[in-house]
């Protein structure tokens, strides 16, 4: 049941896959990496970059490569709300788009 609650996730949409096992990191496998802190690590950065280094931020705004950046604000910030709400209900649940 630990290795369950450790590298096992519930998918929060409704589709092909029902979850996802993700790899830990560190020397003795000690970090979980998985889709949730990945999502929270990149918009922690994303933050950092709008409030210490707005300039470059506009900067990376101006490319063609935005859309990345994008893409990843929009689908990333209601996955990651939808893992919130199950860790913190502590329940597994599968959100149908609408």
């Amino acid at each position: 049941m630990d290795a369950q609650k450790r590298y096992l996730i519930v998918h929060p949409f409704y589709g092909r896959d029902e979850f996802q096992i993700s790899t830990p990191l560190g020397p003795n496998s000690e970090i979980p990496w998985n889709e949730i802190f990945a999502s929270y690590v990149g918009f922690f950065y994303l933050g950092s970059l709008v409030r210490y280094h707005p300039r470059y931020m506009e900067d990376l705004l101006e490319r063609k490569e935005a859309w990345t950046l994008e893409q990843f604000a929009n689908n990333a910030r209601l996955t990651l709300l939808r893992h919130f709400v199950m860790l913190i209900l502590d329940k597994g649940y599968v959100f149908l788009s609408t």
